[in-house]
């Protein structure tokens, strides 16, 4: 597995959790980092499909 895909998987499990069950997080540290980690998904599902072709 692809090392940009497993941060982003596990910085928006933590987000969601700590946001759910921890602590509120306010939307401004909330979003940011929400999109960086759907953006390192991308980057490492672009490299794993490129790794397999």
């Amino acid at each position: 597995m692809n090392i940009y895909l497993m941060i982003g998987i596990l910085l928006n499990t933590a987000l969601i959790v700590i946001n759910r069950f921890i602590y509120k997080l306010p939307h401004k540290i909330q979003l940011p980092l929400l999109i960086l980690g759907l953006v390192l998904i991308g980057i490492g599902a672009a490299q794993l499909g490129k790794l397999c072709r």
